[in-house]
């Protein structure tokens, strides 16, 4: 027990510094990206994910942005930046991606920026190849499909049903491929 080990003790002598605290954050940050700077010298080419989002309840907008790129026949996925952004506006965008890109110095001819269908990315990454983010895209069916106000007849409950067996088929096959491992 250790009150009665040592029996008075104060919180300073316990618990490191908010300065100490901040020093080993800062510090590890730049181990980090440094390591991450030396994994991404060789790679051909990457796609960035991108994507704005407002805190609910302090209503704080981000922009959060992450790297995928395959290394040695595996995928990896590196949040590379998570920033509070004034507003969502397509020039602001662009400019802090260039500002947070920049820090990687990538020489990479190969970039495709994924994200969802919000305007904003879509005008601010016009000069990139575009892919349109799939799991986004699932959930605006899936919300849709299963929204009672928007089934309004049997014949769209027929269509949903075929579309959740094309689905489940395509999943199957990738578990049963080994797709999923690459």
């Amino acid at each position: 027990d250790f009150g009665s080990r040592y029996q008075t003790a104060f919180s300073d002598s316990l618990l490191p510094s908010a300065r100490a605290i901040s020093l080993n954050c800062e510090r590890n940050y730049n181990q980090i990206f440094v390591a991450l700077q030396k994994e991404i010298l060789d790679i051909k080419s990457i796609a960035l994910t991108i994507d704005h989002w407002t805190h609910d309840a302090t209503k704080t907008k981000y922009l959060g942005l992450c790297m995928h790129y395959i290394k040695d026949k595996k995928m990896i996925c590196r949040v590379i930046s998570t920033e509070e952004v004034d507003n969502k506006q397509a020039d602001t965008t662009i400019i802090q991606f260039d500002e947070i890109m920049s820090q990687f110095d990538l020489n990479i001819k190969e970039k495709a920026i994924v994200s969802d269908n919000a305007r904003d990315l879509s005008a601010a990454f016009r000069q990139y190849p575009k892919i349109k983010c799939a799991a986004h895209n699932i959930n605006l069916v899936l919300s849709h499909s299963l929204d009672l106000k928007e089934l309004k007849n049997i014949a769209m409950l027929h269509d949903i049903g075929k579309l959740i067996i094309r689905c489940k088929k395509l999943v199957q096959y990738c578990k049963q491929s080994g797709i999923n491992k690459m």
